[in-house]
């Protein structure tokens, strides 16, 4: 399985066939996703291969999900700062809105007695 960010998704699903002459061939078989109208720039496999993350110029996160019949489908789009993506999703496709604000927090536990010696990433 191979995930490709570029103009548009693509899945791709390259499998080994031994033919009845023990001839290995590759079957590929390619599916193209354009959900993004725009180019994709990163794409991230969960350990599994079952669900996959995309990222594009249009700011939103997709979340790809392959269902029982071994299709992929867009099952979530997540938009930042609470806008929503410049064009409608599929009904199939929830759009969910994530606060800035809410994606980290922190806690001072205590105090730093010298602050040169704390390394900073």
């Amino acid at each position: 399985m191979l995930a490709v960010a570029s103009k548009d998704l693509y899945i791709v699903n390259i499998r080994g066939v031994t033919d009845a002459s023990a001839n290995t061939k590759l079957d590929i078989q390619a599916t193209k996703f354009s959900d993004h109208n725009c180019p994709v720039w990163r794409v991230c496999w969960n350990m599994l291969a079952t669900m996959l993350i995309s990222t594009g110029d249009d700011g939103c996160v997709r979340i790809w999900r392959k269902n029982y019949t071994k299709d992929w489908k867009c099952a979530a789009v997540i938009k930042a700062e609470g806008s929503y993506p410049s064009y409608e999703p599929s009904l199939n496709s929830p759009v969910m809105t994530v606060s800035a604000t809410a994606t980290a927090k922190y806690y001072k536990k205590g105090s730093i007695s010298n602050p040169n010696q704390v390394p900073w990433h």
